[in-house]
């Protein structure tokens, strides 16, 4: 059963869009996996979210190393991650006291791997957040810290359009699509849609 500290963000995130698959009494597990057409790429969110007192920067550091096999579970997309397929893999831990080091590492560089970003997100308990904003992935940080900040409000919304995955996307990313469609007999074009309506919906574990 979920604490109570963490139900209302949960069931925002939810209400946002994301689907709870993890519960624990204080911690869980979100996912949102979805086509984000302005950008003409597929970006698989995943966000465990956690509550600790005193935060240290070791603890901080194994939470984002947990979060590749957590990323590797819980990803529904089948579409190779690099080909219009990002992972992004967020631990967000509500904190009482984040020690120095762990506020560095968590406005500090993000983790990368093969198509994906791993990053820590601080969340105060009035809501105020410690996280940096990356260079690498940027025309998904809108989405990234729209979900930060439904755990941190513990309020759902919208996620606002990618400003720059909109301009990239329409300047690079579709037109190249064409291309790469022209060049393999539409193949691309066909592949995309058909991987896309191919991912499953995840089984939620938050109780209504």
């Amino acid at each position: 059963m979920l604490a109570p500290e963490l139900l209302s963000s949960a069931r925002a995130l939810r209400a946002s869009g994301f689907t709870v698959v993890e519960v624990e009494p204080w911690a869980y597990v979100a996912v949102q996996s979805k086509w984000h057409w302005e950008m003409g790429t597929h970006l698989t969110l995943v966000l465990r979210v956690r509550r600790v007192g005193l935060l240290t920067a070791a603890d901080a550091r194994s939470g984002r190393d947990a979060l590749r096999a957590i990323g590797d579970r819980w990803d529904p997309s089948k579409l190779p991650r690099g080909f219009q397929h990002a992972r992004w893999l967020l631990d967000v831990i509500v904190c009482d006291q984040p020690d120095a080091e762990a506020q560095a590492f968590a406005t500090g560089p993000t983790g990368k791997g093969a198509g994906s970003v791993l990053q820590t997100a601080l969340v105060a308990p009035d809501g105020r957040v410690l996280v940096g904003s990356p260079v690498y992935g940027a025309m998904f940080w809108p989405k990234v810290r729209h979900a930060i900040d439904v755990v941190a409000t513990q309020r759902p919304s919208p996620a606002p359009i990618s400003t720059l995955g909109l301009v990239i996307g329409l300047l690079l990313i579709y037109p190249g699509l064409l291309i790469l469609g022209l060049m393999c007999c539409g193949l691309p074009l066909i592949a995309l849609p058909v991987l896309v309506l191919a991912e499953k919906d995840l089984p939620s574990a938050l109780p209504p």
